[in-house]
């Protein structure tokens, strides 16, 4: 009874609303997985259901650590849970595309060589990634100016995203 009169004054500023919604994004998008078993539409989590819970851990969070509103401290706290729970191939191949230059991107045997995975693995996840609009493919030009083998990079949206989650 305390915890549901104290959580009712814990402060969320308009940054932090906005953080914790790209937190949730992320979060989604990270921790789809395609089916294996039946053939379904491709689809990721709910993004309002994980920022609910996030909104609710960090108030907990800000309770626990003795503080009225939700600071730096807070959300370092409550980016490692987003971290924590996105892990696995799909933030595997995320980080690795994030890293590489954004205009080229990596090819799809190199991501697999990377995460560990055979390359058929890899590129049914990455189809799959394709369709949430995690990854996007393209084919950069070559160094005789024409076009080159097929590249995976990480959508634009989803680089502000990881940007975000990164702090950058």
């Amino acid at each position: 009874e305390n915890a549901v009169e104290k959580l009712s004054k814990v402060e969320y500023s308009p940054t932090v609303c906005r953080q914790l919604t790209r937190f949730g994004k992320f979060a989604a998008h990270m921790r789809a997985r395609p089916s294996l078993r039946q053939e379904e539409v491709a689809e990721r989590e709910f993004a309002t259901r994980l920022v609910s819970q996030l909104t609710r851990l960090s108030g907990c969070l800000a309770l626990v650590l003795n503080k009225d509103s939700i600071d730096d401290e807070v959300m370092r706290r409550v980016r490692q849970v987003v971290l924590d729970t996105s892990r696995g191939h799909t933030l595997s191949i995320a980080t690795h595309l994030y890293k590489a230059d954004k205009e080229i991107g990596l090819e799809s045997n190199t991501l697999a060589v990377l995460v560990g995975q055979t390359e058929d693995k890899i590129r049914l996840l990455l189809r799959f990634l394709r369709a949430i609009h995690v990854v996007e493919f393209h084919h950069p030009l070559n160094k005789k100016g024409g076009k080159g083998r097929a590249h995976w990079r990480l959508t634009a949206k989803m680089r502000r995203l990881f940007m975000d989650v990164n702090g950058e």
